[in-house]
């Protein structure tokens, strides 16, 4: 997806993007651990890394701003992401922003040698990259059109199955940098029509982040964690490490380990009275059509299908349905 976002990645960009708080990135995926079970909707899905995520929305940013600082802002925005990503949120009680893990974003940058050296050399001071939501083209408040929020929808939309790249490029191709009516900056729509195709892709992966086997899932992973932690099993930093060695390291053998082959059996759910209700943050997005207002006010049927979604009511009591029939 880089080619489809930018020309090119700069030698500068690459180098802050080798720096070791970022490469740990790479084995993180952005599906929250749900990758790992046997649910339909994961089980051809490709890896998607938070460090695929990162360096894809700088370089967005970096294409409509060419501003040095705000590219860094965003390559920095998930450098904080734990493991199994906002499937900790969950875990620290914060089911509905999904922020709860950001408040580590300065200390892993402070202390990132090379990365702070390059800051340093570069000129640019921590808190100008420490926090992108200062960046209204990096990231605002939903449901504008943020580069996070383009990233992530363009390429789950690939990754799913529900768009391939020559879709993606062509409705990326008719985004520009404006500003709201308050005169705030936001990406928005050339035409209509690309809109409105954005819009479908992003309702479907909405749906699926917070369909009822994501929810179930990351919701039985984090009781997971949370008993691993009140047993002490492991250390609230052991979770700001990479996937792949968290679970050879606390997985392959042990007290949690039959429990973490049970998740991985996850393959469905069913309503039960005897289920629990979990609750999700539903992701949207409303952008702008130029000189036309937004897309779902421009076009009612769309905005009454996101309208009926949004008002969906999470209170389904589920339980888990596993291959191992347990």
């Amino acid at each position: 997806m880089q080619k489809i976002y930018h020309s090119e990645i700069p030698e500068w960009l690459k180098e802050y993007a080798a720096c070791e708080s970022l490469e740990r990135l790479k084995h993180v995926d952005m599906n929250c651990g749900m990758m790992y079970t046997a649910c339909r909707q994961f089980v051809h899905t490709g890896w998607f890394s938070r460090f695929d995520h990162s360096l894809d929305t700088a370089l967005i940013v970096l294409h409509f701003t060419d501003d040095r600082i705000q590219t860094l802002a965003a390559l920095c925005h998930d450098i904080a992401a734990p493991v199994f990503s906002h499937t900790v949120d969950f875990a620290m009680g914060d089911y509905m922003k999904e922020e709860a893990t950001e408040g580590r974003t300065e200390w892993i940058i402070r202390h990132d040698e090379k990365l702070m050296s390059l800051l340093q050399k570069d000129g640019i001071d921590v808190d100008e990259i420490k926090d992108y939501h200062m960046y209204p083209i990096a990231d605002n408040d939903s449901p504008r059109l943020s580069s996070d929020r383009l990233e992530y929808t363009l390429s789950n939309a690939v990754n799913y199955g529900f768009a391939g790249e020559e879709e993606i490029k062509k409705v990326y191709d008719d985004i520009l940098p404006g500003t709201d009516k308050e005169g705030v900056a936001e990406l928005q729509f050339a035409h209509q029509e690309s809109a409105e195709q954005f819009e479908r892709w992003m309702l479907r992966c909405s749906k699926v982040y917070t369909a009822d086997d994501d929810r179930y899932g990351m919701e039985m992973l984090a009781r997971l964690l949370n008993a691993m932690l009140a047993d002490h099993c492991i250390k609230e930093e052991d979770l700001y490490t990479r996937e792949d060695e968290f679970i050879r390291e606390y997985f392959s053998s042990g007290k949690y380990a039959e429990k973490w082959k049970h998740f991985c059996h996850l393959c469905g759910t069913d309503e039960s009275e005897t289920g629990i209700v979990i609750h999700a943050k539903k992701r949207w997005i409303n952008p702008i059509v130029k000189e036309r207002g937004r897309i779902l006010d421009i076009n009612e049927e769309l905005g009454r299908t996101v309208t009926s979604w949004l008002k969906e009511s999470q209170n389904k009591q589920l339980e888990g349905v596993y291959t191992d029939g347990k």
